[in-house]
């Protein structure tokens, strides 16, 4: 008699509930025209009216959310920060995801549940009786809700899917299949197939995922999303669906599906929504349970964004923007892979794009395409490099060129010769702090004096997560943290207590830290003295640079990123050692006052007189198969003041001078294993920026015809074995004065 009293009395309740439609006209979120619009629309689709009104863009979910709340008396959660495991446990996984409803907080007596969808109310009945326990519920808006139950499940793909609002573009290359394939291309036409493909693509976009890994396991399909460059698991799909799944995408991305033992590459672009256009890289690679697949999301709404954006400080952002003003020189993005260097030259790039100038860039690949920019792929195998395209843009009437990256001393050189010839060049480099670039490339074999002239800025950048705002709270700073970051007060730091708009993680976004050199007069003459990467450090700090860890310092303190975040990229002990450095300069003659007045201020003099008044450290490369010779020549060049670079055979030395390294000599031997001596000169012979270097050869093979055809090779010298440890390092002196000057400082004292 009760339970039928119960249902006579819901029945009521719905007959005078007041309707939806007009509660969102009373707040006024919609009017009378629009819900009647609503209505002709729900007549012909058979939709729900709220589902309606958010698709017509005339109410958001939020709005929606609050009307069923008034609705249906029942109060609106906006977020849940922390689920108790034994609040996860009191319903199962299933029922959880197939009607959007999960318990946050249990006691002996109570359980609260959240839900989306207030037509599923009749189930917290069933719950009470399962359970024993009275049941509270509150709603949640959906897409919240859906991400916090992904949080906690994600084991298993949504079983109740709504119609995905992915499409593909005509763009997408979906290249003629052969019949012998047709079956693995019904299977990827099918609708497990296509719809668990969208599905994943939807999810990435919505969580604003960078990549998608579709991983094969023993057991299942793993599929991850990396999210502020962060990898998480999403869910897994059952392994049986492996072929259906990677068919799918490989034939949307133009690749050959019969393919499944070689890596291969592809690209496919998609809609999401109305306007929304997305492009995507796919690579695959075969692994022990299957291709494993890589998806790279490139959302080209995103490359639009201003250099305000990205995270620079004020004076940082202003000084790019300088320099990209100007109309020559050469500006520097420099960081590891992942660090947004590409994202800072399309900043860049957006700046300063116009319908006056004629911007062309070098690329591999061409990640976003830009109204207004040349944009040119790089291809190898026919013959296009960024050395080959680069020249051939010179004759282009550039007014800025980007390149990808300088790779190689080629690149390196064309770079330095469009600067020196009027053009504005954006590039990348890979090293740790923005100086090094400087030694990275005089390494490479630029002249110093090429650089002082040319490079105007060197912009050094790190990615970190920023604190989610929403679940963002403070604490007081550790001893440990205060010493971390040099600080004498106490201040207030801040972290992320983990939250559904961030999948419990307590970081939501991504900033840049950075470092940004600023090449001035002073270090103009600091590069032409060729001044170790410290002392040029310690100039443009006194000159006004924030390196890495003093403005990741300033992010932590101003709530922006956590030190757990920027300890991963930066150094902080760098904050003591400047300090240090600091104070004793500050007691002492400063060394940079002892680099001007040795300077002066005639740059243009200095430049033709470098090699006689500039006094360095030389440096010898030696090569031999015999780690008893290595180690006794070791010891007798350093002991004369060289820095040595050691080999034990030619291949292994030609790796390294591949690296950057530039030995001022080389002393090689005549017989060793792999690449000889002979046929290492050979090769150094043909080599750019080392083939005017110095060489020497050892040889234990005795005759006037051995030692003339080492000569014809382009030997500077022959040595012939046993050594003589006094008789080698005078012949080596000789060479290195004869050949450079007097610019040597040698221990002759030893």
């Amino acid at each position: 008699m009760i339970y039928f009293l119960e249902i006579i009395a819901i029945l009521l309740y719905n007959v005078f509930m007041e309707k939806l439609g007009q509660i969102l006209i009373k707040t006024g979120k919609i009017d009378q025209q629009t819900l009647e619009n609503a209505l002709n629309e729900q007549n012909r689709s058979y939709r729900l009216i709220g589902q309606i009104l958010i698709k017509m863009g005339a109410i958001s979910e939020n709005d929606l959310i609050n009307a069923l709340s008034k609705q249906y008396d029942i109060p609106v959660i906006e977020d849940i920060s922390e689920i108790p495991t034994d609040c996860l446990k009191i319903l199962p996984r299933k029922f959880i995801m197939r009607y959007g409803v999960i318990p946050f907080e249990c006691n002996e007596k109570k359980i609260k549940i959240v839900l989306s969808d207030p037509l599923y109310l009749d189930i917290v009945k069933n719950i009470e009786f399962a359970t024993g326990k009275d049941v509270e519920p509150y709603l949640m808006n959906e897409s919240t809700l859906a991400s916090l139950i992904n949080n906690y499940f994600p084991e298993t793909i949504q079983q109740s899917i709504e119609k995905s609002n992915i499409t593909f573009s005509e763009e997408t290359d979906t290249t003629e299949i052969h019949s012998t394939v047709y079956d693995l291309k019904s299977e990827a036409s099918s609708t497990p197939a296509i719809v668990i493909t969208n599905t994943i693509l939807e999810n990435a976009i919505k969580s604003d995922a960078s990549d998608i890994h579709i991983e094969p396991q023993k057991n299942a399909i793993v599929v991850r999303y990396r999210i502020d460059g962060v990898l998480k698991d999403v869910f897994h799909i059952p392994k049986v669906l492996i072929g259906a799944v990677t068919s799918r995408i490989k034939l949307l991305a133009g690749m050959d599906i019969t393919i499944q033992r070689s890596p291969q590459d592809g690209a496919l672009t998609l809609k999401y929504g109305d306007e929304k256009e997305i492009s995507a890289r796919v690579s695959t690679l075969p692994t022990l349970y299957g291709e494993k697949l890589v998806i790279r999301i490139i959302d080209r709404s995103k490359v639009m964004r201003g250099l305000e954006e990205l995270g620079f400080s004020e004076n940082n952002t202003n000084l790019i923007k300088k320099y990209l003003a100007y109309p020559s020189g050469i500006i520097l993005v420099t960081g590891p892979t992942g660090s947004g260097k590409t994202s800072t030259l399309y900043a860049g790039l957006n700046h300063i794009n116009n319908q006056t100038l004629n911007i062309i860039t070098v690329e591999d690949p061409i990640e976003y395409k830009i109204k207004g920019l040349n944009q040119v792929q790089i291809n190898p195998k026919a013959g296009l490099t960024f050395a080959s395209a680069l020249r051939s843009i010179l004759r282009q009437d550039p007014n800025v060129i980007m390149i990808g990256e300088i790779r190689d001393l080629e690149t390196a050189k064309i770079a330095v010769e469009s600067a020196l010839t009027g053009h504005l060049v954006l590039s990348t480099l890979h090293t740790n702090s923005a100086v090094a670039s400087i030694t990275r490339l005089i390494d490479m074999g630029i002249e110093p004096y090429l650089l002082a002239d040319t490079i105007r800025l060197v912009i050094a950048q790190r990615l970190v997560r920023k604190i989610c705002d929403n679940c963002k709270s403070s604490y007081n700073i550790s001893e440990e943290e205060k010493s971390l970051l040099n600080l004498e007060n106490d201040v207030m730091l801040y972290k992320g207590k983990g939250c559904s708009k961030c999948m419990n993680t307590g970081y939501k976004g991504r900033t840049v830290i950075s470092e940004v050199l600023e090449i001035d007069d002073e270090l103009k003459k600091s590069i032409l003295m060729r001044k170790s990467e410290m002392e040029m450090t310690l100039l443009a700090h006194k000159h006004g640079m924030k390196t890495l860890a003093e403005d990741a310092k300033e992010k932590v303190i101003k709530g922006i990123t956590t030190i757990d975040e920027v300890s991963k990229v930066v150094d902080f002990k760098i904050l003591k050692t400047l300090n240090e450095i600091e104070s004793k300069r500050s007691i002492s003659k400063p060394e940079i006052t002892a680099l001007e007045e040795s300077y002066g201020d005639n740059v243009e003099k200095e430049r033709s007189n470098m090699s006689r008044t500039t006094k360095r450290q030389p440096s010898i490369m030696i090569v031999d198969d015999s780690k008893t010779i290595v180690v006794m020549l070791k010891a007798l060049f350093e002991s004369k003041g060289f820095k040595v670079y050691c080999s034990y055979n030619g291949k292994d030395a030609l790796n390294l001078i591949k690296t950057g390294i530039h030995p001022d000599i080389i002393l090689s031997d005549y017989q060793m294993p792999d690449i000889d001596g002979e046929k290492f000169l050979k090769i150094l012979k043909t080599e750019d920026g080392i083939k005017n270097t110095p060489f020497v050869m050892l040889t234990s093979q005795e005759g006037a015809e051995t030692e003339v055809n080492i000569l014809k090779d382009g030997a500077d010298d022959y040595i012939p074995k046993p050594l003589q440890p006094d008789k080698i390092y005078l012949r080596i002196r000789n060479i290195l004065i004869r050949t450079y000057g007097e610019v040597f400082i040698f221990n002759d004292s030893e």
